[in-house]
Order: structure tokens, then C-alpha cells, then sequence
């Protein structure tokens, strides 16, 4: 089943011309063969992954894979596959799509590359994939080992190679709680600030005060001046 529901096309083929496919295919090996069937989970520790692979063409004994595969498969956490047809030998060399498998789709960055049967094998011209962990699906069930010479990746590696200017994890965190902390306090500050100048304020009067009031004006009205009389 053929998807179209496809990104950006990445990878241009233009490494790709060249004479005669199958003798530059036939005399290079596929980088980094194992473990790439659709049966090999994502191995963290080896961390395989197409971004560094060199364009150009490769002999493969494996089909890539044709159908669109889970996460984690292939050796990779986004395995990319052939959204198509394997060519035949009278169809010489052919353009095709290749998808990377994503979160709830099939297709979430397609990459041009080229195809030619060579008879007793396939020649591949792959093109570089954009992030890691991506890789290239070839098989549905083959061997997962990987050889003894590729030496597992240390995750305590990546503080040591992180420079001096890029910020931790930890700091990140941190950063966003005491923002977080900073706005409910100024939001508490407003609410109150508001709600104390809605107050009602309290104008009772002592009676001791209202007596006071009474007596000077009484006396007040004893001073009047007599009233005028015209002579």
C-alpha cells in the first residue's frame, strides 16, 4: 500500500548520476548492515543512525522494507521505508520515496532516492536522513546482533561533551518553576492590592463624640449676635 500523505521531499538525487548503478552499488557495502530488519528493536545503547551515511549508491541483498513499520523497529526509534514498489529488472533505474515512521503517522518526512535491480541484488543510492535516530528499514526478519567491535555509547558522555554556554536539564527546570512562582506571587499581590480598595470602610462614630458635637453647637448658637434694629 502506497501513502501519500508525505513532508517536504529531502534529499536531492544528484549524487545518484552516475554510469552504470550496479558496478558503483556492487562494490560497496551497505553502511552499517546490522540490524536493520523491521524485527530489530531501537538499541540506545549503540545508537544506530543514517544521518552521517554517505550519499550515494549501495549494494543491498535485503529489500528495503515496503510496508510502513512501528517506532522502534530497525534498530532505530524512526524507522524509514520504501513508500512504493521494488522496480524490476527491465525498469532500470527508478525514482522513489522514502518515509520516516513518526507518531501516528506513516509518513512524517518522505527523502528522495533511487533504485535499480541488479539481478542477483538490489543497488540502493540512499540519501542522508535529517536527524538521528532515523534508519533505513532493509528485511523483515533478520539478525539483530551487533558486532564486537562497535563499541556501545556511554550516556554519561553527553555532559562531558556539552559546552560551558549550553544550559542542564535541571537548570531549564528550574528556570521555568521560579517563573512559574514569580507570576502566582505577583498574581496574590494584585488580588489583594484589589481587594483592599473595595473594602467598605467603617465610619461609626464614639458617642462620645456625638455629645461633643451637640454641646459646641449649642454653644455655638448662644454667641449669635443679637438681631439688627434700626434706629
Amino acid at each position: 500500500m502506497v501513502f501519500f500523505q508525505t513532508a517536504t521531499l529531502s534529499g536531492a538525487v544528484y549524487y545518484c548520476d552516475v554510469g552504470d548503478p550496479c558496478a558503483e552499488a556492487n562494490i560497496r557495502a551497505l553502511y552499517q548492515p546490522y540490524a536493520r530488519s523491521v524485527n530489530c528493536k531501537q538499541d540506545i545503547l549503540h545508537g544506530a543512525c543514517d544521518r552521517h551515511i554517505t550519499p550515494q549508491w549501495y549494494r543491498v541483498d535485503v529489500p528495503m522494507l515496503t510496508q510502513c513499520p512501528e517506532l522502534q523497529s530497525c534498530g532505530a526509534l524512526y524507522p524509514v521505508w520504501l513508500n512504493g514498489t521494488l522496480p524490476n529488472i527491465r525498469d532500470g533505474t527508478v525514482d522513489r520515496t522514502a518515509c520516516t515512521a513518526g507518531f501516528g503517522f506513516c509518513c512524517v518526512r518522505s527523502y528522495g532516492i533511487q533504485i535499480k535491480h541488479c539481478g542477483d541484488f538490489y543497488a540502493f543510492c540512499l540519501a542522508a536522513l535529517d536527524t538521528c535516530p532515523e534508519r533505513y528499514c532493509f528485511g523483515e526478519n533478520g539478525p539483530c546482533d551487533y558486532p564486537a567491535s562497535i563499541t556501545p555509547v556511554k550516556r554519561t558522555s553527553f555532559s562531558k561533551d556539552r559546552t560551558k554556554d549550553q544550559p542542564d536539564t535541571l537548570e531549564i527546570i528550574f528556570i521555568l518553576i521560579l517563573i512559574v512562582l514569580t507570576g502566582i506571587f505577583v498574581s496574590l499581590l494584585c488580588f489583594a492590592a484589589k481587594k483592599y480598595k473595595t473594602r467598605p470602610v467603617d465610619i461609626r462614630v464614639h458617642p462620645s463624640m456625638v455629645n461633643r458635637i451637640v454641646v459646641e453647637q449649642d454653644a455655638c448658637e448662644h454667641e449669635k449676635p443679637p438681631p439688627y434694629t434700626s434706629r
